[in-house]
């Protein structure tokens, strides 16, 4: 008889961090939860994330619509990291992004960026591989269906 799992609903993945001063690697795991409860908690999530980024926005008002410059450029990477801080947070659970910035030495906002965009994609990819795997059995059971149906 055919073994069935139910996987779980959690993609998890290690990542490393370099700590930019003693070069120590430190291992964190990060998790996204797609189960029926994070789904359905995902709007909370969305509300969460936009009543934080409204106070952002508030705070860094006189920085919106301007151009980077020398003058800003310390300002502007400043909401920019507590815009990522949030992200990572409201995504990963809170206080998320300082353990990575503690693990790194407090590595460059480009690079937490760049550590953001990449674990979006490697979810999103493996949330798509999990559901073309769902499509394709279903897709194979019906093939099967109609070639007995045929037979008889």
């Amino acid at each position: 008889m055919e073994k069935l799992v139910l996987e779980s609903s959690v993609v998890k993945f290690t990542i490393e961090i370099e700590n930019k001063n003693d070069g120590k690697v430190t291992e964190v795991v990060l998790g996204v939860d797609f189960s029926d409860e994070a789904l359905i908690a995902e709007k909370a999530k969305a509300d969460l994330r936009k009543n934080k980024l409204a106070e952002l926005e508030k705070e860094y008002s006189d920085l919106l619509d301007q151009e980077v410059t020398d003058d800003n450029v310390k300002v502007a990477l400043e909401a920019w990291s507590k815009t990522l801080q949030m992200a990572f947070d409201t995504d990963f659970g809170a206080g998320t992004y300082d353990k990575i910035a503690a693990a790194s030495g407090g590595n460059s906002f480009i690079n937490f960026l760049l550590l953001y965009q990449r674990i979006n994609q490697i979810v999103s990819s493996k949330i798509e591989a999990k559901l073309a795997n769902i499509q394709r059995k279903s897709e194979n059971r019906k093939a099967r269906y109609l070639k007995n149906r045929k037979r008889r």
